[in-house]
């Protein structure tokens, strides 16, 4: 029988009769889906593939397991993580208030559960992104009660999702309680609208927006994923070494010295002879001892030129190729199948690219990063799914 197997599944492959179940094979169904701002191949296994969840680890609660997988991979896909009514109560919320903002619509026929963005012309209504601390809309969009929605943002059903006994549980079951810090100020409660997101890492936008990097908290992510690697056997000494920089002998700003990496001759007229300090390490770099790529970009930047990668704090060659053991919880609140519903996708293994400081221009991927790299996306998510990842992992939605 086994035997037999094979030889249908080779038999398929070239489109010829199987002898044993005298059946022309099927072929695969082959669609069309976009992810970030490229259409690719969806169900031929060559550009976007089925993502695989991780439940038979986590049913059996290996979290040693987990945590493997998700430094190997760079994300994990669990399914039920936070349970069902607690989803529930946060999106009744968030789709109760966008209806009385008119960005969706409802009807006899069409119930809350089901709702749809809202079309004003050709023209559907923008998305929210709403800071799950503040409340606020960060992308300052018009036409919503934004006063409500500084009440539902930190609200108790909302936290009960982002910041409740399930979560926290999972978190501390899987890196371990003295380890975890929970980075909740970084939390956004997300409508998608007909836009989706483009491909990028969180890395950049957490470099450029926050300063999570900044005092001791990169450099002790940076510590954490280099412990947990070296206990493991997976540390390799390329991991954090690039050729022709060094810091054995790097002078470094003092730890009580105030520093903003915005103060660090970040002005237009920046030359060759400025210094950059790494807010991670706080090493201190002339700008002349960069090799010609990374000095041209940085120089550009500095000028003025848009290019969003570069943007934010500085980080030298050797921090930005470092593992870090920083990730980001993506949670659903939401029933979606691919391809025709918006859903996160992951590029497997993209953590471990190395050209972080000389990302795609104007873009929020490493420069080695390709599209020749194949996608991997959920073909159903539920309530309380959840795919956790590595600020470094490339992702979209579809």
């Amino acid at each position: 029988f086994s035997s037999n197997t094979v030889f249908c599944s080779f038999l398929r492959s070239n489109f010829l009769v199987c002898p044993f179940c005298k059946t022309m094979p099927r072929k695969k169904s082959v669609k069309k889906i976009q992810i970030g701002d490229k259409v690719l191949t969806y169900g031929d296994g060559k550009q976007v593939s089925d993502m695989l969840d991780a439940n038979d680890l986590y049913e059996k609660q290996d979290f040693d397991g987990l945590r493997l997988k998700l430094e190997q991979d760079g994300f994990l896909f669990i399914r039920g993580v936070i349970p069902r009514d607690v989803i529930a109560k946060a999106r009744e919320a968030m789709l109760l208030q966008a209806f009385k903002d008119e960005s969706i619509i409802t009807s006899d026929d069409i119930p809350m559960d089901a709702a749809r963005m809202n079309k004003i012309g050709n023209k559907f209504c923008d998305g929210y992104c709403i800071d799950g601390i503040s409340g606020s809309e960060t992308n300052e969009r018009d036409g919503i009660d934004v006063a409500a929605w500084e009440e539902i943002g930190p609200s108790e059903v909302c936290q009960a999702v982002y910041n409740g006994s399930a979560i926290q549980t999972f978190w501390t079951r899987l890196f371990g309680e003295q380890s975890t810090l929970p980075l909740v100020k970084q939390t956004f409660l997300r409508l998608m609208g007909s836009s989706g997101t483009v491909q990028h890492a969180d890395y950049y936008y957490f470099k450029r927006d926050t300063h999570i990097f900044s005092g001791n908290d990169g450099r002790n992510a940076q510590i954490a994923a280099k412990q947990y690697f070296e206990s493991h056997g997976m540390w390799q000494s390329g991991f954090d070494t690039v050729e022709q920089y060094s810091n054995k002998q790097r002078k470094t700003r003092l730890e009580d010295e105030k520093y903003d990496p915005d103060d660090d001759d970040d002005d237009d007229d920046a030359d060759e002879s400025s210094s950059l300090v790494c807010a991670i390490c706080r090493g201190i770099y002339c700008v002349s001892e960069l090799d010609d790529t990374r000095k041209q970009r940085v120089l550009k930047s500095k000028s003025g030129k848009k290019d969003f990668g570069m943007e934010g704090e500085w980080h030298c060659p050797l921090c930005c190729v470092a593992p870090m053991a920083i990730y980001t919880t993506w949670i659903s609140l939401s029933q979606l199948s691919a391809p025709k519903d918006s859903i996160l996708a992951m590029v497997p293994e993209s953590h471990k690219l190395r050209e972080w400081d000389l990302p795609h221009k104007n873009a929020q991927v490493p420069g080695d990063f390709s599209w020749k790299q194949k996608w991997v996306i959920p073909k159903h998510v539920d309530y309380g799914d959840i795919i956790i990842f590595n600020i470094k992992t490339v992702h979209a939605s579809s």
